[in-house]
């Protein structure tokens, strides 16, 4: 059990502003219809806020009329547990006769143990449902739902709705330390099921108070049952879908890790994630979790990160400040940040760049200027130029007051040939956003084409390497709020755009595991994972 009884307190303090919610995000809204359940899981998240309270139904109403007005075509029902609010099946109605081409909920299926609920509820409109089986038998679910005989009732809700034709059932479980080794035998429970949605265990609620040594997964004794877990799915043409899990756990599926995208939304849309972790990054009240429960989390490289920059920032520490000139914000920042930090200047022009140099009246060249496009003026004085490897160039620009130019890669852009005979290395970067990575990434091998040292790759996918400065040397302004504290949004595209690295299993037995740092994630769900490959033995 957690040694810290305080947080308890101070979680409860926040409820009123966290639960009954609406997320809206890629065209679904998820109702958190209640505060109440008729489970006591022993992991369950939502358990300090649970006071037996139900979300109005007109407030729920309004919230999917807003929704559907946006363009969301999928309606999420959630609790606590959605299926003990009076008028749950009033909503499902509400939101199919509104438009809501699917009304999806997420339920331990208890209630629909009883058959004529079932059946009203399907006819309402409900047309898929995630039903929470804990364990193959009545053992482990009820034990992990503290619930005797609820095995057996979510058994039964679940065939009730398999038996009206006319519901879509997927499993879900929460893989914890008692039950992932029995994630194959799920999938094949109960006959009719499309698949099993795994999440990993999160250290909160009464898994991080009462139940963290008995739930904490480990991931070396979990690996192995989730990939097996994954090829009987695969045998028996069944989904399976891990999630928060990290992003080695897919090699050979990378396409299938999204843990990345989502993120964002949870910082921005859940109010006592944005609370908690701005209270850290601002006024360096420690996150709630934060201690022991780190060993199992997993969203502890985002907070480690947080951590280091802001322990850097009040310390004095990191050798250079980043400053994307076109944000106002950014710029205004700088003077108070940076110290006797050299700069890393970001801009899409040339002639921003210019401008900000003769106002910043530099004593030393910046370290770095970052542009897309040079212009007609001359070229920035600094200690290396990275450019967008297809800038339109003068045919008279004099590259001169550059120590060094890099080319910025970008997929389908050829550099001008006078770009080419004056870059001395070129980068790969990286992109925050999926898509981005898709539309502009750059192969590797295409990097090596050019037969210039490579920054942005690890060792084993460019023979030859150039260095920029580690992010662990740079404060970047746009996770900055002030001298002394951090915006934990910006943060939080840092951390997407430059910081979310991962690497293959294999990798740790490669000499150089110590100092790599992997691979973006999303360059590593473009290629692959069994791209990278261990140099020779540790």
């Amino acid at each position: 059990m957690l040694a810290r009884p305080d947080l308890r307190l101070k979680i409860v303090e926040n409820k009123a502003e966290t639960l009954s919610i609406a997320i809206r995000r890629r065209g679904e809204i998820f109702l958190k219809m209640s505060r109440a359940s008729n489970n006591h899981c022993r992991f369950c998240n939502d358990a300090p806020f649970q006071d037996g309270t139900f979300w109005d139904f007109e407030a729920m109403t309004a919230m999917i009329d807003e929704g559907l007005a946006q363009g969301v075509r999928r309606v999420f029902l959630s609790g606590g547990e959605p299926t003990i609010h009076p008028r749950f099946l009033d909503v499902i109605a509400y939101a199919r006769d509104r438009g809501a081409e699917r009304v999806t909920v997420i339920t331990n299926g208890r209630m629909f143990a009883y058959e004529s609920f079932a059946k009203r509820a399907v006819a309402r409109g409900l047309s898929e449902a995630f039903v929470a089986v804990l364990g193959r038998d009545a053992a482990t679910h009820d034990h992990l739902s503290q619930n005797p005989g609820s095995f057996e009732q979510t058994r039964a809700g679940i065939q009730n709705l398999l038996a009206t034709g006319r519901c879509r059932v997927s499993l879900s479980t929460v893989v914890n330390k008692v039950n992932v080794s029995q994630l194959s035998e799920l999938l094949t429970l109960i006959p009719g099921v499309a698949g099993l949605t795994a999440v990993r265990v999160a250290p909160a609620g009464r898994a991080l108070f009462e139940s963290l040594d008995e739930l904490g997964l480990d991931d070396e004794a979990a690996r192995p049952h989730v990939a097996q877990a994954r090829s009987v799915a695969e045998a028996l043409g069944l989904e399976f879908r891990p999630k928060l899990f990290p992003a080695d756990y897919f090699e050979g599926f990378e396409t299938e890790y999204v843990h990345h995208e989502e993120y964002l939304p949870e910082i921005k849309d859940t109010e006592l994630r944005t609370r908690l972790f701005s209270r850290f990054a601002e006024a360096g009240e420690d996150i709630l979790c934060r201690g022991e429960a780190c060993r199992v989390c997993y969203r502890r490289p985002f907070c480690d990160a947080l951590y280091a920059l802001r322990k850097d920032l009040l310390a004095g520490r990191r050798a250079i400040v980043r400053c994307d000139l076109d944000d106002e914000r950014q710029l205004t920042l700088l003077a108070s940040v940076r110290g006797e930090r050299r700069l890393w200047l970001v801009a899409r022009h040339g002639d921003t760049v210019r401008r900000a140099l003769e106002e910043l009246q530099l004593e030393e060249p910046p370290a770095i200027v970052e542009i897309d496009e040079l212009g007609d003026g001359p070229v920035p004085r600094s200690a290396m130029l990275l450019v967008r490897a297809d800038a339109v160039l003068s045919p008279s620009t004099d590259f001169s007051p550059a120590e060094r130019v890099g080319l910025v890669l970008s997929a389908g852009a050829e550099p001008t040939p006078a770009l080419r005979a004056r870059a001395e290395l070129v980068v790969v970067p990286t992109w925050e956003r999926m898509r981005d990575e898709q539309r502009h990434g750059v192969d590797p091998r295409a990097a090596e084409a050019t037969e210039l040292p490579v920054a942005g790759l690890p060792a084993c996918l460019a023979r030859s390497r150039a260095e920029l400065p580690p992010e662990e040397d740079v404060i970047d302004l746009i996770a900055v709020k002030g001298p002394n504290s951090l915006d934990v949004v910006g943060f939080t595209h840092l951390f997407l755009r430059r910081l979310d690295r991962t690497k293959s299993v294999r990798c740790r037995t490669c000499r150089v595991a110590d100092t790599c740092g992997g691979v973006h994630v999303n360059l590593a769900r473009r290629i692959g994972l069994a791209r990278l490959t261990p140099l020779g033995d540790k």
